[in-house]
């Protein structure tokens, strides 16, 4: 049963996420307490720009304290120039790689935040470029070192660096289904899709996205990977939401659900729909799906509520330093990830069994270019 405050910030992040008035009054107002518990709760699932759009919709009496409200326009500006830099740095490292002729996509945050009424609300982490070629992606880490930048590696084949404070992460797999016997379908697919890819104006330069499919796919199977770990927040579900709206012209349901059945995600993906319909307020006209059934997904919504961004603000843990984004060492693991692996076994039985496998090979061996 979700208390007053989390109906609260519900109610608030469905109005901020599709800019529509308040849908329920009956949880307001709040006193100064349940407003910061609200403030915390949008801040660990790092939607409190959305948040914050839907909290300017409430009457004038239902609003917080002046003083509350300065604090949380702050936090908005501090996500706003965030976002600018983040893009002018995208523009750095891709000025950067034109003149060398390597080619890569953008993934994920960036190339979803136009997909918002108001993209520079969303709270971004890093930028993540996909590089099809792991020669383009050997060579890309190489430019990048050149600049005395430090690379490191990171899970999945991946590397990671610093670039003006700003986390880049360069990627050699674009999917986060980690069943090896999918990964022939995902690259046929991948090359199927090569010639829609999409072209996602940042300020004055077109920078290369994928196409809405695999769009659809890419961003459902990072959420299912996170949620496979320590967790993930609703910020994921937020884009999700968005991108079903702004691409339902664009998509083959039938073709779409059937890539989702083939990768062994399909049920997931149907509770995942049903949380964003009963708890976001996602109208079912925008479901890129077919006969999908109704499911009670308040079980999912909880596990979200209370991991957080990640898993980093998991209020199971809220003692422990390690919900502090900047320490990705998270503790108490088999206790963290065990229940998720569980819960999902039902709904993704195969990534279910595949990603503890994965992780400790990546512990274990880590990887090599």
């Amino acid at each position: 049963m979700l208390n007053k405050v989390q109906q609260a910030f519900l109610t608030l992040l469905r109005s901020g996420l599709w800019n529509s008035p308040i849908d329920d009054l009956s949880f307001f107002p709040l006193n100064k307490e349940e407003w910061m518990e609200l403030y915390g709760i949008s801040m660990a699932q790092t939607v409190e720009g959305i948040v914050y759009e839907g909290m300017l919709k409430l009457p004038t009496e239902f609003l917080p304290s002046k003083i509350f409200q300065l604090r949380w326009t702050v936090r908005v500006d501090q996500i706003e120039r965030q976002n600018k830099l983040m893009a002018k740095n995208l523009l750095q490292i891709a000025q950067i790689f034109y003149k060398e002729d390597i080619s890569f996509t953008l993934l994920k945050g960036l190339s979803l935040a136009d997909l918002y009424e108001k993209p520079l609300l969303r709270s971004s982490g890093d930028i993540d470029l996909y590089f099809d070629s792991k020669k383009d992606f050997k060579r890309a880490n190489a430019v990048i070192r050149s600049k005395k930048i430090n690379v490191t590696a990171g899970a999945l084949n991946s590397s990671i660096y610093l670039w003006e404070n700003c986390e880049i992460e360069h990627h050699t797999k674009m999917m986060d289904i980690l069943n090896p016997f999918k990964q022939g379908y995902i690259n046929k697919l991948i090359n199927t899709e090569k010639g829609f890819y999409r072209k996602i104006k940042i300020q004055d330069t077109t920078i290369k996205g994928i196409s809405w499919t695999l769009a659809h796919i890419q961003t459902n199977s990072h959420i299912l990977k996170h949620y496979l770990g320590f967790g993930i927040g609703l910020r994921q579900f937020c884009d999700v939401a968005r991108l079903y709206k702004k691409s339902i012209s664009e998509i083959d349901k039938v073709k779409l659900q059937a890539h989702y059945k083939k990768l062994g995600i399909l049920d997931w993906m149907f509770m995942v729909n049903n949380m964003l319909i009963q708890y976001l307020g996602l109208s079912k006209s925008f479901l890129p799906f077919i006969n999908h059934p109704e499911q009670d997904a308040k079980w999912l919504l909880k596990d979200v509520l209370v991991a957080g961004n990640f898993g980093f603000h998991d209020t199971r843990y809220a003692g422990s330093k390690d919900i502090l984004k900047e320490n990705r060492q998270r503790n108490n693991t088999l206790e963290r990830v065990v229940p998720h692996l569980l819960s999902a076994k039902k709904y993704a039985p195969a990534e279910a069994f595949w990603f503890p496998i994965f992780k400790t090979r990546d512990r274990l061996f880590g990887h090599k270019e």
